[in-house]
Parts: C-alpha cells; structure tokens; sequence
C-alpha cells in the first residue's frame, strides 16, 4: 500500500478464480474489495487484461481440456472493462486502449454519494448547494 496525501491507493495485480468459472465468486471478492477500501479510504487501481492458461509443458490431456475450457470462456478486454465499471472504477484517460488502466478512487465514491443524495433535487442552484454540503461534511469547510 502507498499513502499519498492521507489517502491509499491499492494496485490489485489480478482477480480471478480459475476453478468455479462464472460463478460469480470473483465478483463477490471485488465486492468484499471494494468496501473494504472505502470503509479504509482507499482508492484502487487496477490494469485490465485477460487471463488465459495457453498451453503448459507436461499437462494431462484431461488438464489441456479443462484449461482450454476456461481460456474459450474467459472474458476479453472489452467485458472485462466493462464489468469493472459496474464496481465503480473508471478508465483512466491516455492509458492503453486494449489493455488500459482503471482507478476507483475515493473522490469517486464521494461524487456518487453525493449524486444519489442530491439527484431528487430538480433545481440546479438546489443541486449545487447540496453537492457543497456534502463535501463540507466529507473534507471539512
């Protein structure tokens, strides 16, 4: 972990379950992560790319199948960038179009709360003022 301005920033290298496939366990793990994270104020980022097995010296034909299998239903860059936004991170701008970076930050999630808190709001001035508000009691006057 590396502390930058009182705030943590979390570098995950990968997020993968290799054995129950789609089964949604991985998202749960992410889940866990991100709360985690916000619970501690920490923002994350992460390098979106493909986990494949490929071919590996010595495997049983049994063990070549089943990791083939996996590589066949793996998620390609573009899913995978995709299913990361649904938890709330973002690209990162100028970063690598096949495989680019993405950050879920802590101002982030404030942004969000204060959306949601504010949104009901149909005034624009009412919407600004209530944006402040929340940031007030998110970072002090």
């Amino acid at each position: 972990m590396v502390q930058r301005s009182s705030v943590y920033v979390v570098r995950l290298e990968s997020v993968w379950s290799h054995e129950a496939g789609r089964a949604g366990y991985v998202g749960l793990a992410l889940k866990a992560l991100c709360a985690l994270a916000d619970e501690i104020g920490a923002s994350l980022v992460l390098n979106v790319h493909q986990l494949l097995y490929g071919e590996m010296e010595g495997e049983s034909d049994a063990e070549a199948d089943r990791l083939d299998a996996l590589d066949t239903d793996a998620m390609d860059n573009d899913a995978l960038e995709a299913w990361y936004s649904g938890h709330g991170f973002v690209r990162v701008p100028g970063t690598d179009d096949r495989n680019p970076d993405m950050t879920r930050t802590v101002e982030d999630r404030v942004l969000e709360g204060a959306y949601r808190s504010c949104k009901s709001n149909s005034e624009p001035e009412a919407v600004l003022y209530c944006f402040m508000d929340v940031f007030r009691k998110r970072y002090g006057s």
